[in-house]
């Protein structure tokens, strides 16, 4: 009990004594008596079971390394295409409404400007005419 060894009288010290002096700091070594330590060898089953010990801790921490870095790059990747589905579907039932009044078409043509690519059995300036009507239509519901 630490309260008992505090009453003791070799822990009462005069702070205004000569306790408190530095001296020279010999020491003899004759006056320690003998020590007489038997080393039995180290123990076998200690060192074993701190070794295991040891073993399975740093097992543990590259697991939880991989394992929290598998997650983070899945939930980065998740992300996104989570990000890119939403949008694509947003865009798509929204279309009407975020259009910009005007639709760009890629298409072939000769050196004279005429169209000479066919899709699907029309050219490309009969889809271009069916954008603009169908743009025009929509535009004249809105207003």
């Amino acid at each position: 009990k630490p309260g008992v060894v505090l009453r003791e009288p070799s822990c009462s010290i005069d702070m205004n004594g000569n306790e408190w002096e530095i001296n020279d700091s010999i020491f003899n070594c004759d006056t320690l008596p003998p020590c007489n330590v038997k080393c039995t060898g180290p123990r076998k089953t200690r060192i074993k079971s701190a070794s295991d010990q040891c073993g399975c801790t740093l097992e543990w921490y590259l697991h939880s390394k991989w394992m929290g870095s598998a997650v983070a790059f899945l939930l980065y990747v998740l992300m996104n295409m989570s990000r890119v589905f939403f949008l694509s579907g947003v865009t798509r039932l929204l279309w009407k409404w975020i259009y910009p009044d005007r639709f760009t078409v890629h298409a072939t043509c000769d050196g004279d400007g005429k169209l000479i690519t066919k899709i699907g059995g029309k050219s490309h300036q009969d889809l271009i005419t069916t954008i603009q009507i169908q743009s025009s239509i929509s535009k004249q519901r809105n207003e």
